[in-house]
Order: C-alpha cells, then structure tokens, then sequence
C-alpha cells in the first residue's frame, strides 16, 4: 500500500469525522493511507490544551509554519542563498532565480524558493547595517523603484494580507463555475474620471461603475453599489482577482461586505486577468482612451455595459454573457 505523509484539507477534515466516530490513530492512518507517526504528530501539533482537533485549524497553522519556513530557507540552506547572492549580482531578477533553478536543479527539492521570499530578503537585509547583504537591492533592475514599496512598510502595509492569484483554487482556474470575477480601473484622459469594471471568468458578464476619483474607498462603495443594482447576490460573488493598484488597498472591507476571497495578480502581469482585460477592450469602443470622463454618466456607461452583455459569444456557444449568466433570455432594446 503507497503511504501518503502529506495531509491536505480534505485529508484533515477526514481525520476530524473519524476522530469525531471514534477511529484510533492506526484505524485513520489505514483508512486515509498515511502512516500511523503522521497522525500522531498531527494530533500532537493541533490538540495541545486539551482543545479538540478542528481540521481548518490545523491546516491554517500548517499554512503559517510552511511560510516561516519559506521565510528561512536562504537562512538554512548553504547552497541555495550561495546560489541566489550569485544570480542578484548577476543581475537576474528574483523571478528568473526562481525559474532557473528548477532547471539547474531539476530533481533537488530543496533548491526551490520563491521570488516573494527573495524580495523579501533583500529588504530585510536592506534594513540591518551591518549585513554584507544589505546592498543586494541594488543589483535589482531599474534599482527596484517600481518594488521599492516592498521595503517601505507605510505604503506595502495596506497589502501585508493579500492573497495570491498562485493561492487561487482549482476551480476558478478552470472557470468551472459563475462567480469567480477579475476587476479593474480604467482610467479616462488626463485622470478626468475612472471606471470600475468587473467580469465573470466563466460567463463574461461584465458590471461597471463609474468614479470620479481612484480612492480604495470610492472603489469598495462605486463596487458595492454596482453588484447590487446588477441584482448580483453576495453568493454570487466567490473570488475577486485585482491587480496590485492602490485603489484596491481596502480589499478586505469587499471581502467581510461580499464574503469572498480576494486574491491579487502578480505585478505587471496584464494576462493573468486576460478576461477582465479582454472585455476592458470592448469597453474602449464606447469611451476611447481620449475621452473625458467627466462627460460620462452612470447611464452612458450602462448603455454600454447592457450593449457589451448582449452581444452573442463564441465561447458561450453564440449565447449572451446576460444568457449564460443569468440562464434567461432579455430582448432586444431599441
């Protein structure tokens, strides 16, 4: 029989209903595939104080310990930050260190870091006088001033929580279902207004509002108020995917208001929100990037989206992203 040390969610809420049924360690490590030590040290790390074990805890601390490891693996690993201090004063961003080491150590786990974490030591360093890695920011490209807010903690804070989009599950990926939104601003000529606009990875439905000013808290209330005028339900609204603009820094207030996951696009990385930058284009075809948006209004602007929503798509098999979204027909409008 293949044992299978590595426990997931899944796997843990299994341990909590046969715990809860009254299965011994050795009766749950036969059961999920594990050995018996697994659900021994399992039960040990996530029942201390006489608490029972609760599956989401276990994997949100399981979670935790995995990122302060991330955090220390240049620290414990001789070859790896030998191996990295070389690429940085080669000049190789943290992303082609990250990348190129799976090609260099193809079969060497512990060879392995992300660029997050090499970003972040580079800061840290920055910080300690007496580093002699504190200068390594400046072998970074364009001498980092685009990711220069990585190390200046009053403006990175408002982001410390922020999800990935590589923490993004499955399902969203694979568009599987409704309710999994990519969201944007486009702006109009000479910051004369802006435009909020969100799209439906699986259907394309595209809701929008209109903003005089970029601020994260016009953005959470012009967000609130368009969902409910569109009639979208809170259920109806599982992730949001934003890229890394300010005016997103107040991202969980959407998500306590909404109950849903809000994950971030890496930076500059237009592609990985291909849908809501798609569907910005046929936007464009309304309000061109040298129209004054002071001179547009919330019903222009729904004129369009309704134009937009109603037009049939190939994807869809030639329905509506109204169609599809909403499962029902809408007439035509004259």
């Amino acid at each position: 029989m293949m044992l299978n040390k590595h426990l997931n969610l899944d796997r843990r809420i299994v341990i909590q209903n046969l715990i809860e049924a009254g299965k011994s360690q050795t009766e749950i490590a036969s059961l999920i595939k594990c050995h018996k030590s697994t659900i021994s040290k399992e039960l040990s790390r996530n029942t201390k104080n006489n608490q029972d074990y609760c599956a989401y805890k276990a994997q949100y601390n399981y979670q935790q310990n995995r990122k302060k490891h991330e955090d220390r693996k240049l620290e414990k690993n001789p070859s790896l930050l030998a191996y990295t201090i070389y690429a940085i004063t080669s000049l190789w961003s943290p992303e082609q260190i990250s990348g190129r080491l799976k090609i260099d150590f193809p079969k060497n786990e512990k060879m392995r870091i992300s660029h997050e974490t090499i970003y972040k030591f580079i800061f840290q360093e920055k910080q300690k006088e007496k580093s002699s890695f504190s200068k390594l920011y400046q072998y970074l490209r364009h001498k980092n001033k685009k990711n220069y807010k990585r190390g200046r903690p009053k403006k990175r804070n408002l982001f410390l929580n922020k999800k990935s989009i590589h923490d993004r599950p499955k399902i969203v990926e694979n568009r599987k279902r409704k309710g999994d939104w990519e969201g944007d601003l486009i702006e109009g000529a000479n910051k004369s207004g802006y435009i909020a606009t969100y799209v439906d990875r699986k259907n394309k439905n595209l809701i929008a509002a209109k903003m005089n000013d970029k601020s994260a808290e016009s953005l959470n209330q012009a967000t609130i108020e368009a969902f409910k005028n569109q009639g979208i339900k809170n259920e109806e609204i599982k992730t949001i995917t934003f890229d890394n603009g300010t005016e997103f820094a107040r991202f969980y207030d959407l998500e306590d208001h909404f109950k849903c996951d809000i994950y971030f696009a890496d930076p500059s990385s237009p592609w990985q929100r291909g849908t809501n930058e798609n569907t910005n284009k046929l936007l464009r075809q309304f309000f061109p990037k040298k129209t004054n948006f002071s001179k547009i209004d919330q019903n222009m602007l729904d004129q369009a989206v309704y134009s937009i929503n109603n037009r049939p798509r190939k994807q869809l098999n030639y329905l509506t992203p109204y169609e599809y979204f909403h499962k029902s027909k809408v007439a035509f409008q004259t």
